[in-house]
């Protein structure tokens, strides 16, 4: 780990897979995430450099140790990046820990809604709670009912 310090304000840079972690200490600690990309969880870009972004610049300038290549888990499904859209199957733009399918970028919160769908619907131990150990019935009928609560809009 470094510290760099721009205007004042400390910079603590850590080295992480593929990336780096800025802790910027003003006060009270935050922490930002630097892609070797160049991107940062701020919002930051190559284009449109933050603080964050030069203090990461400003660390490797004075020596700081680079960032290794990023290692896939294949433990965490959530965090696996396909080759392909798994929609559509197109083409994909990785960006960070997440991507974005060329054709159409609402594949992406498709993909993680069928995910999440998956976890909620299939059993699990780290599931616990009343809506667990309903049957399969009563879990149906309460689903049904939170979908007729889901398209409520609060107009009337």
């Amino acid at each position: 780990m470094g510290t760099v310090i721009i205007n004042g304000t400390r910079y603590d840079v850590r080295v992480s897979a593929g990336c780096y972690v800025v802790t910027q200490l003003n006060g009270h600690a935050r922490l930002y995430t630097v892609g070797k990309d160049k991107t940062c969880s701020c919002g930051g870009s190559a284009e449109r450099q933050c603080r964050h972004i030069k203090a990461v610049a400003r660390y490797l300038q004075e020596g700081g140790e680079r960032a290794p290549s990023k290692v896939m888990r294949q433990s965490s499904a959530s965090r696996v990046i396909p080759e392909t859209c798994p929609i559509c199957g197109g083409a994909i733009t990785v960006k960070g820990i997440t991507w974005r399918c060329e054709e159409d970028v609402v594949h992406y919160w498709m993909w993680r809604g069928q995910k999440v769908r998956k976890f909620l619907t299939q059993p699990h131990p780290a599931k616990v709670g009343a809506f667990y150990e309903q049957t399969p019935e009563e879990r149906k009928a309460f689903l049904a009912a939170t979908r007729l609560r889901g398209s409520y809009t609060g107009r009337g």
